[in-house]
């Protein structure tokens, strides 16, 4: 078990509300929500998913959970709630509350997108892709909080006020999904919990049993398999010294639902489903528009760390900026409601969109965006942005919500825009110019506008430039030989 790294534990990782008229008192020293006209709005965005047990749940099922778990959990759930905490809540009692025996809190999700490996799908790396199965992935991961997915339940609940961390959230259900956990044993809650723990804003948690956004919180996470300072516990074999005893993990293998590997496409997809042209191919690109025209005076596509430079201390970017032929835009802040702040939530000293609900907007409004881009029941909708964490709200919104069959590109553009008949930031070529696999063509991009000027990220170290057609699916396929090994 020593080998067990923590990137595996990192896996586990509408209509804004009328409000608000905010009154200054005391010289401007003080705010509060002088009145709320009508949170109607808020209710239409949860009441469609106000039934749910699973997949998108509202805040009041996971206040219930919370509350009191063993009285209020799914009928077909058995084991404990772990609760996988995206960021913290500003102040003293950051983390959502715990008993240590049938509900824990760990802020430990935040690594389900950016593990800090990479994986190959036969053409090229892939930084901070889906998580692989093995002990160094997901099965690492339920041994490391003991997580027996037969039986155990798991929330993911936004604290904080970071919209990438909606998307991260997202992106957990989608890789949980993919590997067939179980769907009612999975849920993400909508809204963050410092908007919606609060009764001010969501009078509707008070049926919860929530008094207060206080009494949802306390100081610690949950000290359980936990070592000295606060790690998870993996031992110190060099020492001598077991990790924490294990009694719940199960391997995925023994998940009884099938897979969903269709969920993930691979860069050899994308270019397909460009060579087919068919209408019902919808496929959308969930970044910024700057990012999407190409305009390089606004927006550049980086890399995730910093590479380039003498020191290895300054940004890389893209070889090129532009988007995949025939891509629609949809920005992922679409998806959720980020203008219905009325107070200073994060004590940042402003009202913003950081102080929003971020809940996914209602169904009948996704319904029409999706439907504005030419989204069909027959269609098969294809996600990507720059990273595969953006993209993860458009998906979520795409197959959780709207049941539309969705298939998320994890390369995104940080694979896309390296393909390319370009040098790196080291002089050396990225792909020949006859490379079958060169994405820098119009037949692939529209808007293509080459970085010249600045630092491009060294290649793939693992590079195929003249791999065959139906090479490029390795990843699906080594998790397919994982799944369903003996």
């Amino acid at each position: 078990m020593n080998k067990i790294t923590l990137a595996a534990a990192a896996v586990l990782c509408t209509v804004s509300l009328q409000a608000g008229f905010l009154d200054n008192i005391l010289g401007g020293q003080q705010e509060k929500v002088e009145s709320i006209k009508t949170i109607e709005a808020l209710n239409n965005a949860q009441s469609d998913y106000g039934q749910n047990q699973a997949g998108l749940v509202n805040a009041t099922q996971a206040a219930k959970w919370i509350n009191n778990w063993e009285e209020n959990k799914p009928a077909n759930v058995n084991g404990r709630l772990f609760i996988m905490q995206v960021g913290l809540l500003p102040g003293a009692t950051p983390f959502i509350k715990h008993d240590d025996v049938h509900v824990y809190t760990f802020d430990r999700t935040a690594g389900c997108t950016t593990t800090g490996d990479t994986r190959n799908d036969g053409i090229s790396d892939i930084p901070m892709p889906i998580f692989a199965g093995d002990m160094t992935g997901m099965d690492g991961a339920f041994w490391a909080y003991d997580i027996n997915p037969l039986e155990d339940m798991l929330l993911v609940v936004v604290a904080s006020d970071e919209p990438k961390n909606i998307a991260l959230a997202s992106r957990f259900l989608w890789t949980m999904n993919y590997w067939g956990m179980k769907s009612d044993h999975v849920s993400v809650m909508n809204g963050t919990a410092m908007y919606m723990f609060d009764p001010e804003l969501n009078p509707e948690i008070l049926t919860a049993g929530v008094t207060s956004k206080a009494s949802m919180f306390t100081e610690y996470g949950s000290e359980y398999l936990m070592a000295p300072g606060g790690k998870l516990d993996y031992g110190d074999m060099d020492a001598g010294r077991y990790p924490a005893e294990r009694q719940n993990f199960k391997s995925i293998k023994t998940l009884p639902a099938g897979d969903r590997f269709e969920l993930f496409a691979s860069m050899e997809d994308m270019m397909n489903v460009v060579d087919a042209n068919d209408k019902k191919n919808v496929i959308i690109d969930g970044r910024s528009s700057a990012e999407y025209n190409a305009d390089i005076a606004t927006k550049r596509s980086k890399a995730e760390i910093l590479l380039c430079g003498e020191d290895h201390t300054s940004m890389c970017y893209g070889a090129f900026e532009g988007h995949i032929k025939g891509a629609q835009n949809l920005e992922y802040r679409f998806v959720i409601n980020t203008e219905d702040y009325v107070k200073d939530l994060n004590g940042d000293g402003k009202i913003d969109a950081r102080d929003s609900s971020m809940t996914f907007k209602s169904k009948s409004e996704l319904a029409k965006a999706f439907k504005n881009l030419g989204v069909k029941k027959d269609s098969d909708v294809y996600t990507y942005c720059r990273t595969g964490t953006r993209a993860a709200l458009i998906t979520f919104a795409s197959f959780e919500i709207l049941n539309y069959k969705t298939h998320m590109y994890d390369g995104s553009w940080i694979q896309w825009s390296k393909l390319a008949d370009a040098t790196d930031t080291n002089g050396n070529q990225l792909l020949p110019s006859n490379s079958p696999w060169r994405t820098d063509v119009a037949k692939y991009t529209e808007n293509v506008t080459y970085n010249t000027s600045i630092d491009v990220g060294p290649g793939s170290e693992e590079l195929y430039p003249y791999a065959g057609k139906g090479e490029g699916d390795k990843i699906t396929e080594a998790d397919y030989a994982y799944r369903y090994s003996n």
